[in-house]
């Protein structure tokens, strides 16, 4: 996956850019939620499918000498979260909150949504809300993201995951900085 530069910035409009940068969270979320075998469909993959699949179980899903824990609290102490309602899911009250990577891209995922729902409507000021809310989520829950993708790519054998990983990081300081931009210009009372 190559981030068209382009294309985001020729659609700065909140609701064109909104549907963008929800296409890539959802890209994320499908590669880190389903293994390559179920892939194939959207992929083209120049590895061996077996091979990918038994690295995406090594790395994501069963404990081995590559696994990967994609879940936040393998990074950051639960303390050091300030938002712990977002992707928080609790089955019972002893029981330690899901922060795994899908939940967080799908609560992202969830903020883009009404975002660009609110810019559909012309309200612009609460789909600048939501863009702040989506800008201190990124910054507050989702800055594991670049060690994370570190991790991938020590212990990833494919090109395929480390281009994911590549590509993921790379995506995660590109939305800080559009993040930012676009605020910038929304509250700038001169744009």
């Amino acid at each position: 996956m190559i981030i068209d530069l382009k294309k985001i910035q020729f659609c700065m409009e909140g609701a064109e850019l909104a549907t963008q940068r929800l296409d890539y969270y959802q890209s994320y979320g499908v590669l880190f939620e389903q293994p390559p075998q179920k892939l194939q469909q959207i992929h083209d993959f120049k590895e061996n499918l077996n091979t990918l699949n038994k690295e995406y179980l090594d790395l994501f899903i069963r404990p081995s000498n590559k696994y990967v824990f994609p879940c936040c609290s393998a990074y950051k102490s639960f303390e050091d979260q300030k938002d712990t309602k977002g992707p928080s899911i609790k089955n019972n009250e002893d029981q330690k909150a899901n922060d795994h990577l899908i939940f967080e891209i799908k609560h992202m995922c969830s903020l883009i949504k009404k975002e660009k729902r609110q810019w559909q409507r012309k309200n612009y000021l609460i789909a600048v809300n939501f863009l702040y809310q989506e800008q201190n989520y990124l910054l507050d829950q989702l800055d594991w993201l670049p060690v994370l993708c570190a991790q991938i790519q020590k212990n990833s054998a494919s090109r395929f995951y480390n281009e994911v990983a590549l590509n993921l990081k790379n995506f995660f300081y590109f939305e800080k900085l559009l993040l930012e931009q676009i605020l910038l210009k929304k509250i700038n009372p001169l744009n």
